[in-house]
Parts: structure tokens; sequence; C-alpha cells
């Protein structure tokens, strides 16, 4: 497949970026019983929805080549398989939700495969992205009273999984920059998981430090970096009267329910499936929907089991395997996409553990758009290598 041109290009990022900012409002309400949507919020935003897909159905069939990489099978098999669920569970309409990360995933790829600068425009994309959702995570307000800061938590996930593809090709101090900012707006939020990723962030930031030829002073600056670190929070549990602390020991979502006694419902859901069940499951959002708990599996390994099949599963696990080994080719090389995509992979373990990343039809996307433009510039570095010798 060639390259798309520039004019495909722009559409994609204007289409994804008109699918974002109307579509942050509602996902920073998912699992927050405050407020309902503004009449027309839902339309606009199965609209941009709508409009996206097909914008990327029709550039993608109209360059299809067979024979590529795994990663592109898999893309290819998990739409192929969505199909399939929607159909067999009567949700025709929800197919093209079922099938946007992938659709997403290859526009990103194509989009940089021979033209790497073209991560620039991504990542003015998501300046606007996480200024837009920074802006509405300081306004919202979640009613909470039990709260020093009655901010809505889920909103902090916005600006947060913008952060690995601003970090592309950025300096040290541009780094350090971001993610102190994006650290306050965790604290604040007090989500256990975005504190684990940002936890991660720091320490794979400092990490490097230890490797530098000066050994003791990489030591001495990865410890005051991280000291300073654990002492800010410490301040900031502090001026929130310990809640950070507290919210950390209590294990449970935001609604209340222990996730070790929803993990346990889904599970024996999971042994309770049928035939039919366990090929092609039980539809989107089948754990929510048929759960005695009303909500879905807070793990989304059980919930791919259970709301798409055994053989999506074995997709999904297959996105799993190309992450991991994607992340080992960039630490061996030792190249500069290391660091951001160590963040993205952060992001993936602790919210696909504890909470639901593949389930909404959101913030996902921000990481796929960084895979696919990093799988498209690690196969542009092997062509250039080649043509070379």
């Amino acid at each position: 497949m060639k390259s798309l041109s520039k004019v495909q290009v722009k559409i994609f990022l204007a289409l994804f970026l008109f699918f974002v900012l109307v579509s942050v409002p509602i996902w920073i309400m998912a699992g927050d019983k405050v407020n309902h949507l503004k009449q027309g919020e839902g339309r606009w935003h199965a609209f941009s929805m709508l409009l996206l897909c097909l914008y990327c159905c029709y550039v993608l069939i109209s360059h299809f080549k067979a024979n590529r990489g795994l990663i592109h099978i898999i893309c290819l098999l998990w739409c192929i398989m969505m199909s399939i669920v929607a159909v067999f569970n009567g949700q025709v309409l929800s197919l093209f939700k079922l099938i946007l990360w992938p659709l997403i995933f290859e526009m990103s790829y194509f989009a940089i495969l021979y033209h790497p600068e073209r991560i620039e425009p991504i990542r003015k994309v998501f300046w606007v992205i996480m200024v837009w959702g920074t802006i509405l995570y300081l306004t919202s307000k979640g009613g909470n009273m039990d709260r020093v800061i009655s901010l809505l938590p889920n909103a902090v996930f916005t600006p947060l999984l913008s952060v690995p593809i601003l970090m592309v090709n950025q300096n040290k101090r541009y780094v350090f920059f971001i993610l102190l900012i994006i650290s306050v707006l965790v604290l604040v939020s007090m989500k256990r998981s975005s504190m684990l990723i940002i936890a991660t962030s720091w320490l794979a930031y400092v990490l490097p430090m230890l490797k530098m030829r000066n050994k003791v002073l990489g030591f001495v600056m990865a410890g005051v970096i991280l000291g300073a670190g654990l002492f800010f929070f410490m301040k900031m549990n502090d001026a929130m009267g310990g809640q950070i602390m507290e919210r950390i020991d209590r294990e449970e979502t935001d609604t209340g329910k222990n996730r070790l006694a929803i993990w346990e419902v889904t599970w024996a859901m999971i042994q309770n499936s049928t035939i039919k069940g366990f090929l092609v499951g039980h539809g989107h959002f089948g754990v929510r929907n048929n759960s005695i708990l009303e909500i879905s599996a807070h793990n989304d390994f059980m919930e791919v089991i259970y709301d798409y099949g055994l053989i999506s599963f074995a997709l999904y696990l297959g996105l799993w395997i190309y992450v991991l080994q994607r992340w080992w080719y960039l630490k061996k090389t030792e190249s500069s996409l290391l660091f951001p995509y160590t963040l993205s992979l952060a992001i993936f373990i602790f919210m696909s553990l504890v909470s639901h990343l593949i389930l909404y039809i959101s913030y996902f996307n921000f990481l796929v758009i960084l895979w696919g433009g990093t799988e498209a510039m690690i196969v542009n570095r092997k062509m250039s290598i080649t043509k070379n010798y």
C-alpha cells in the first residue's frame, strides 16, 4: 500500500480531532452519576464516530494490500470477528464502535510509513486534545462533597492519555515539565490506575540516568528527582486531608463496588456461558448488561472473553504480544521512541488490568494512534537500512 497523501492525512486528523472534542464530555462522565448529557451531545458523538469510521474504511479499502505484518493481520481479523459478534448478538449498529481502534492503527501507520515527519501534525492535534481535556477537567464538578476537590476523576484520563504521543522526539526538560503538570492533575483526581501510571512514568524517566557515564552523578540525579517526587506526594496528600492515601488503601470502584467481587461475579458468568457465548461472546457491554452488579468487568481480559468470545480473545492476546515485542525491540535498539512507548505500555497494562480500556470507544485510540505511527517509523527505518545496503 502506498502512503496516504497530505490531503488524506489532514482529513483523517480533522475527523479524529472532531470525534475526540465532541466525545470528551461524554467520556469523562462515564461512571459518574452526575448531570445528564446535554441534548444533542450523544448524537454528535455518534455522528463524528460514524464519519471517522466511514472515511477510514474508504481510504483503507481503496489502498488495501495483502501479505503484510502480523499486527495488520490482527487488525483485519478483529474487524471480521467483530462483524460476526455484532451480527450474532443483534448489535449491528454497534459495529463501528468495535472496529474503530484497528482502523485508527492502520490510518496512523500508512500516514507515517514513508513520511516519519508527519508525527508532528499528529502531536499538534494531541496538544489541542490535552489542553481541551485539561480545561474540561479543571472546570468539571463531581458533586462529591466528601472530597476536598470535587472534580470529576474520570476527566483526568483525557490529558493523561495524551501524554505519550506528546513525548515523541522531545528533550528531557520538555518531558520533565509535562510529567510535572500531569502528576498534579493525577494526584488531585485520586484515580489509582492513573497514579500507578504516573509513578511508572517517573521511573522510566530516571532509570536512564543510572546508565550515565558519571555513575555518581546519575544516581544523585535519579535520587533527587524521586525524593522530590515522594516529598511532593506527601505534601499533596496532607493538603487534601490524607484523602489520596485513603483512596489508595480503599479497594473499590468509583461506584463503591469491590473489584475482587466484580471479578468473581464476572468469572462465574464466563464459566456459565453457552457454547455460542464462548465462541462469539455476549455482545458489546455484555458484562455490564448481564451482571447482577450492573457494572463492567473492570478487567479487559475478562471483558473481552465474555463480550466478544474466545476467538476474539486470542486476537486480543496477539495485540498484547505485539505491543510487548515492539517495546522490547525499541529497548534493544535504544530508540528515542522507547520512553513514549513505555508510557503507553504502562497505561495499557494498568488500565486493562484494573479498569477498562478497550471496552470504551475512547482513550484506547490515543494509544493506538501512537502504536501505528511507531510501527510505521520502525518499518521506515528498516527499509532505509536495506536500501543503503
